[in-house]
């Protein structure tokens, strides 16, 4: 099972429900694309609790370069759930 590179941001409110605050990683996994996400939301679930957050994983094709950033956010998000 090789190992996948996902970029998962999330975006949640500040407990102010005003500021958006913004929060991204990048994960090697040797997981699916529904696992990613799945993981992905339990993650956000743990951080955040019972603040709304959004989560969007997009699955690279390649371990990324900090330089790519930019590319990444061009790119459609795959997976964007409330």
């Amino acid at each position: 099972n090789q190992l996948m590179r996902y970029h998962i941001e999330w975006a949640y409110l500040a407990s102010d429900n005003i500021r958006v605050l913004y929060d991204e990683v990048e994960k090697d996994w040797s997981l699916t694309f529904p696992q990613a996400i799945s993981l992905a939301r339990r993650m956000g679930a743990k951080k955040y609790g019972d603040w709304r957050y959004e989560v969007t994983v997009t699955a690279l094709d390649k371990p990324g370069k900090p330089e790519d950033r930019r590319f990444y956010r061009a790119l459609d998000p795959q997976g964007r759930l409330l």
